[in-house]
């Protein structure tokens, strides 16, 4: 079975790291297979390493190129702001908040939704799943989707997000 990554933008914020470990946790118990493996590019922040370790989460994988690899983008669409070697990388996916500015020689699967973090995205499709989310698993998510959000401060927060807030 082959491996399929799941990562964020460069530079990794905690938005797009913990999108990619819940993501690829979400789509490993929706399947039942362990073959979806978060990662990222480049370095991770402070803010980032802080809450992995508040939650008691690894680090993902680092990648130093994603040529070769199957990828799942989270947290951006723009090949600009993708890892090394996304051009020679088999896409297979994109979720995302952020404006549509992609293209691709092959139909994929992408879910954008106009909210404030890639993360209030992926609680709702466990919540529309029935899958339960860890402990652990909320909090790293809250605490990216609270970053992202500036605390439901920035522009880019909406109703929905302020909704997901309070559950």
């Amino acid at each position: 079975m082959d491996k399929i990554y799941v990562l964020g933008h460069m530079p990794p914020d905690l938005d797009s790291v913990a999108a990619a470990i819940s993501y690829s946790n979400f789509k490993n118990l929706q399947e039942g297979t362990d073959k979806y493996v978060p990662a990222f590019a480049d370095s991770l922040n402070k803010e980032t390493e802080y809450v992995l370790e508040k939650f008691g989460f690894e680090a993902p994988e680092k990648l130093d190129t994603l040529a070769g690899k199957n990828v799942i983008l989270v947290d951006h669409n723009e090949f600009s702001q993708a890892a090394t070697g996304i051009e020679e990388a088999k896409l297979l996916e994109i979720l995302d908040h952020h404006k549509m500015d992609f293209k691709y020689g092959e139909p994929i699967q992408v879910l954008i939704r106009p909210w404030g973090s890639s993360c209030d995205i992926i609680y709702d499709l466990y919540m529309s799943a029935g899958i339960e989310i860890e402990k652990n698993m909320a909090g790293l998510m809250l605490s990216a989707s609270l970053v992202d959000k500036v605390i439901s401060k920035s522009p880019t927060s909406t109703p929905v997000d302020n909704e997901i807030m309070t559950i």
